[in-house]
């Protein structure tokens, strides 16, 4: 019995965080006001950038149109690439489709970045899924004048791994006859040797081969397999195709962070003596635990009252993505609250679709789900604030 009464009394104030009863705009089908931080409005209609193109408004989305506001554009631009494929819990499906598709102005970017960054990104993303629908819409929504031969290719690509093999070859052999680029004439061999026509794929092979040089590994075996009347033959050069179309077109680039830390705490109050001796007794240590420990130094070091600058708890952030290290929870509250109190409506919802991954919402810390809760609360995010609270305490 004690175990029913902690749980309902942990539902009950996860629920109080997440703002039960309803207000305008939360509802995904009812009417929002119209105020300029809601709308694009007709007269901007013609300077809407790339980056700013989907399919989900505003009061589908619950996004507001400046929901990236105030966000740092790289941060947002590198941690996108760690958007967990497929979660686990609805409630993170949820607001993955909705960063991924809403209306909304684009997070701001540094004037070297490529035009387009924030919209392949997530072109990118739903094309490994497979979301072959999804592409389409999105590439729908785009100008014809603004559409370029690598917007086609994310397009091709979600069509082959979602195995619609006639649009992906028909689109394919439309875009070779345009241009040369090497994924199209790759993508016509495999339509090739996929429809029978080994003779004319081997052909191409070495066409290729002769103009742009290496082939993919493997390639020449997928061209033998992929047009087998052996389904389980076929499938397993169908899953080398979609390796080779995410290893060539569908990865996310990635800088090389080292530990942030030490830089900011050597620029502390502390005695540089007592920093020494801390590092001399980590720096030995395997990389996570290097890790979890320069995070728990950092911590007790701002709640010190020495401010720490927010881009150090964003590389900490990425050092441990690109370490596949699990973000320690510390670390995430801290980049959760700071989104939340500066109102970085669709922020909040990445870190927290991050800080979930794959994990069953059961299985995560209650303290990190209950700061997940509070500041999607807090950036206007209600619908999605009560659905992770019963998901997190009702396994739905």
């Amino acid at each position: 019995m004690r175990p029913f009464i902690i749980s309902m009394i942990t539902l009950g104030y996860l629920l109080s965080q997440a703002a039960w009863s309803q207000t305008p705009g939360n509802n995904f089908d009812a009417p929002i006001p119209i105020t300029p931080k809601n709308v694009i409005s007709s007269q901007n209609i013609r300077s809407i950038s790339l980056d700013e193109i989907g399919t989900l408004a505003p009061n589908r989305s619950g996004f507001t149109i400046d929901s990236w506001n105030n966000s740092d554009g790289q941060f947002i631009i590198e941690l996108f690439s760690y958007l967990p494929q497929k979660p686990n819990a609805n409630s993170v499906f949820s607001l993955n489709r909705k960063l991924l598709l809403a209306i909304v102005e684009a997070p701001k970017l540094s004037k070297n970045t490529v035009r387009g960054s924030f919209l392949y990104v997530r072109l990118k993303h739903l094309a490994r899924m497979g979301n072959a629908r999804a592409v389409e819409q999105l590439i729908d929504k785009i100008p014809q004048r603004m559409r370029n031969s690598y917007i086609y290719q994310f397009l091709a690509a979600s069509q082959f791994i979602d195995n619609q093999y006639a649009k992906a070859c028909q689109l394919s052999h439309a875009q070779h006859a345009k241009n040369n680029e090497a994924f199209w004439h790759l993508a016509t061999i495999t339509c090739l040797a996929y429809n029978h026509n080994l003779q004319e794929a081997q052909l191409q092979t070495n066409v290729f081969r002769e103009a742009k040089g290496i082939l993919p590994e493997s390639f020449g075996k997928l061209i033998q397999d992929i047009g087998s009347n052996n389904s389980t033959t076929q499938h397993n050069a169908k899953l080398l195709w979609k390796n080779i179309i995410i290893g060539k077109l569908l990865t996310f680039a990635k800088r090389n962070i080292e530990l942030p830390a030490m830089r900011h705490i050597y620029m502390s109050n502390l005695s540089n003596s007592d920093v020494k001796i801390w590092w001399n007794n980590v720096k030995q240590l395997d990389t996570k635990t290097k890790l979890y420990e320069a995070v728990k130094f950092s911590s007790l070091l701002q709640a010190s009252g020495q401010e720490l600058p927010i881009f150090m708890w964003q590389d900490f952030l990425l050092f441990a993505l690109n370490n596949n290290i699990p973000p320690p929870t510390a670390l995430l509250i801290v980049l959760l609250d700071h989104a939340g109190n500066n109102k970085r409506q669709a922020e909040v919802a990445l870190l927290s679709a991050i800080a979930i991954g794959k994990q069953k919402l059961p299985s995560v810390d209650q303290t990190l789900i209950t700061a997940i809760v509070r500041n999607l609360n807090n950036v206007g995010l209600h619908n999605d604030a009560k659905e992770l609270a019963l998901e997190a305490i009702l396994d739905l």
